[in-house]
């Protein structure tokens, strides 16, 4: 018997010995797989379970005297109900696994049956979102345990070469992101089942519009696909063949201005936003994606790449500076809350006036400046005196100013928000 047989045999006998009391009738063929909410996939099957209910029926009887009457009985009768099973599997921990050979894939599952029932997960179409089960009768889901099923892969850096060149490569592996290195320039990959065979995991790289197929077994030659019209991908193999795990230290990730790297876009500022980002050739900023409240995305961007988030009003919420790592998070936030006055630790101050009118006083209380309100964001309040050519930005914890005679933004010391 084989290790999946076994772990097979195992996961099937330890489901079926706690399933005695529910009664179920044959499960059909297929379950959909529901992303639901919270990034969690949803496995719903619906079973039919025996119960029984009071109900009130007429009942004749002959009385002693030989009148026959009709009277109300309560029994209980048995009836049959539809009830769903909900299964909630983490979409950032799951991960695919085919065995060949046994006609059984398995899924890695990190999270938790909400009601007891049996589950095997054998395969999975992304692009149906639905699940074909080993039998019509047996719906099994194959639980983590450290003595049958692996660990998460670490991240871990692969060597590449073309047999007979003397070219080598790297591939890096974490997650759900996989980056190659080839020819000095930086690919970004991420995770695309819908390019996934029994013997490829697939990956797709937006930005260059390429998809890869990675050989489960870490083992072999990679498959490259050139997206067409339509959406429709030809695959074709590379020359690019995997040698095996980085043998000396890896190097740093180091990441170079020209390197593209993986953004994450989180939108937690409660209202639907515009993204673009900055054209230094043009010095336009180009519109890009809108997201909606609590949504996200992922995409490719580059070092020191300039992102900009606006309401749909096109006022600023917040900007971003991509940063020198191969992924990277961008969270978007509410604006900042200003609150009647910002205090400094230098003994100034600035007063909200309202309608956008801000006074400025220096440290004896005499009038320093009338500012306008021209940006907030989810970092700062950005404010402009016309007469003096004068901005300051005022965060939550400091504020700084530039504008004419003064070289670049200029420290105007620490303070906070207050009433008082």
């Amino acid at each position: 018997m084989t290790n999946i047989t076994k772990t097979f045999a195992w996961v099937v006998l330890i489901l079926a010995t706690g399933l005695g009391q529910v009664a179920t009738a044959a499960t059909p063929k297929f379950a959909k797989l529901d992303r639901g909410q919270g990034r969690m996939l949803n496995l719903i099957e619906m079973h039919t379970e025996t119960r029984t209910r009071l109900v009130t029926v007429p009942r004749e009887i002959t009385t002693a005297d030989g009148r026959i009457v009709t009277i109300q009985e309560q029994i209980e009768q048995e009836f049959q109900i539809e009830v769903p099973t909900r299964i909630e599997l983490p979409s950032t921990d799951t991960q695919f696994r085919t065995v060949l050979g046994q006609d059984v894939s398995y899924r890695e599952v990190y999270g938790r049956i909400t009601r007891p029932t049996a589950v095997v997960v054998a395969s999975e179409s992304i692009k149906s979102r639905w699940l074909e089960l080993l039998s019509p009768d047996t719906l099994v889901v194959l639980l983590n345990s450290p003595s049958n099923l692996p660990a998460p892969n670490p991240v871990v850096n692969f060597e590449l070469t073309i047999p007979g060149t003397g070219v080598f490569s790297i591939a890096r592996l974490s997650g759900r992101v996989l980056t190659l290195t080839l020819a000095g320039e930086r690919f970004v990959y991420k995770r695309f089942e819908e390019y996934d065979t029994p013997r490829y995991v697939g990956y797709y790289n937006r930005r260059h519009k390429l998809a890869l197929r990675w050989p489960r077994s870490d083992k072999g030659v990679l498959f490259k696909g050139d997206v067409m019209g339509g959406g429709a991908v030809r695959f074709y193999e590379t020359r690019m063949r995997i040698v095996g795990v980085q043998k000396t230290k890896p190097k740093p990730d180091t990441i170079g201005p020209n390197d593209e790297v993986l953004l994450n876009v989180i939108n937690n500022s409660g209202q639907r936003v515009k993204i673009s980002y900055y054209d230094t050739k043009t010095n336009k900023e180009l519109p890009y994606n809108q997201l909606k409240a609590d949504d996200y995305y992922e995409q490719p961007s580059f070092v020191g790449h300039l992102w900009i988030a606006k309401d749909l009003q096109g006022n600023k919420v917040a900007e971003f500076t991509v940063p020198s790592e191969s992924t990277s998070s961008w969270v978007i936030r509410p604006p900042v809350q200003t609150t009647g006055f910002w205090k400094s630790s230098r003994g100034g101050m600035y007063i909200d006036q309202g309608n956008g009118k801000w006074l400025a006083l220096d440290p004896s209380g005499q009038i320093s400046g009338r500012f306008e309100e021209r940006e907030r964001t989810d970092e700062f309040l950005a404010i402009y005196d016309g007469d003096q050519q004068r901005w300051v930005r005022i965060y939550n914890n400091k504020a700084i100013t530039t504008g004419a005679g003064i070289a670049g933004w200029q420290d105007l010391g620490k303070g906070k928000w207050d009433r008082s």
